[in-house]
């Protein structure tokens, strides 16, 4: 199962704008947007033989770029690779590639990579979004806050950090706090229609589901016709926190029909699927997404949502216990799993994996309440 901001839909930021400018002058009007991606050094570089070095091996970087967004990994690391070979002074190449590994799972290995890209120019404002956006990927919200912290005073007009520091803040249960982060980021970027998405997800989970709708809204108002997949995404995640499960459906489908294999909207659409009852459908694409990446925890956590929307108890635990293998800090899982026992009657147990969970995450419970996971 996934939540709209730590878990799949986390990844939209990185999907529509991982690749935004990684070094920007340190001018408050520049806006860092998750939308509307920018161009990475003309902007500061004004020396032509500064901009000719920092340009070598980018055609290997925009090869990767095109890998992944296919969802081809893989090779899409092998060009990032080539590119850092031939200019490992770019702290881009690195940037772009935690970026990369942060969408593909690999928090601890993004973490590598923007260390590398701040050590090479600790003013990177992008570099410490990058960073903190890894370690919210990894439950560490305080980590993440303090590097958004940084993202922030090296550049006040990035929006997509005060975005993600409010996520990070969600994830803490600082509602007030996440409404405040969120609020400056939709000043910042008011054509985004992200900033409202991830504001009306903190109304949502504190209850204010008036003003969550109000956000919803104009989250699709402002994306009313998706021409790519991840704009079919963006609209299909407000969709299901709207509750209209049948136009997320189509949305995430009309995605799928762009990229077929792509194992991150096969999850998506079985998690809404799962929610909505349709069980057989939701079960088919789960499992089509673990052929793809079969150690996926979220995949995993998705299945065993399945199976607990079901009744079938055992399946989700040993679902839920699989994916707490491949990553023990997933606190959708470990609460999952928690439900699942008490339903058996393993009062302990259930009581030991809540608990923990919360630990993790405190808005774990507010988050799955919402989808009947009580």
């Amino acid at each position: 199962m996934a939540f709209a901001l730590s878990a799949q839909s986390l990844m939209i930021l990185g999907e529509i704008g991982s690749f935004a400018r990684a070094e920007e002058p340190k001018l408050p009007q520049v806006v860092v947007s998750a939308c509307r991606p920018t161009a990475g050094l003309a902007a500061f570089a004004k020396d032509p033989k500064i901009q000719y070095d920092m340009r070598k091996g980018s055609q290997f970087a925009r090869a990767a770029v095109l890998h992944m967004h296919a969802g081809n990994y893989e090779q899409a690391f092998e060009q990032f690779d080539h590119a850092i070979n031939v200019n490992p002074i770019n702290p881009l190449f690195y940037i772009e590639r935690g970026m990369a590994r942060t969408r593909n799972d690999e928090p601890s290995r993004a973490v590598e990579d923007f260390d590398k890209a701040i050590a090479l120019n600790p003013n990177s404002s992008v570099a410490f979004f990058g960073r903190g956006q890894a370690y919210a990927r990894m439950s560490e919200y305080d980590r993440a806050i303090e590097n958004l912290d940084e993202a922030i005073k090296l550049l006040p007009g990035n929006a997509a950090a005060y975005a993600i520091r409010g996520s990070a803040y969600i994830s803490k249960r600082e509602y007030g706090r996440a409404v405040e982060d969120i609020g400056q980021a939709i000043k910042l970027d008011p054509l985004c229609p992200l900033g409202f998405v991830y504001r009306g997800i903190a109304y949502d989970l504190n209850g204010e589901q008036d003003r969550a709708m109000v956000d919803y809204a104009r989250a699709i108002e402002l994306n009313p016709s998706p021409s790519a997949p991840d704009n079919f995404l963006l609209r299909g995640t407000v969709y299901r926190r709207k509750h209209d499960y049948d136009r997320a459906i189509q949305d995430f489908t009309r995605a799928l029909e762009l990229n077929p294999k792509d194992a991150h909207r096969l999850n998506d659409r079985c998690h809404v699927q799962a929610i909505a009852g349709a069980f057989d459908r939701a079960l088919g694409d789960c499992n089509e997404a673990l052929r793809i990446r079969p150690n996926d925890a979220r995949i995993l956590d998705s299945r065993g949502f399945t199976y607990l929307k079901m009744g079938l108890l055992d399946d989700a635990i040993a679902d839920y216990e699989a994916a707490l293998r491949v990553d023990p800090k997933l606190a959708i899982s470990l609460y999952g799993r928690g439900i699942a026992k008490r339903r058996k009657g393993d009062l302990a147990g259930s009581e030991a994996d809540v608990a923990a969970a919360k630990a993790i995450k405190p808005s774990v419970a507010d988050e799955l309440a919402l989808v009947g996971v009580k």
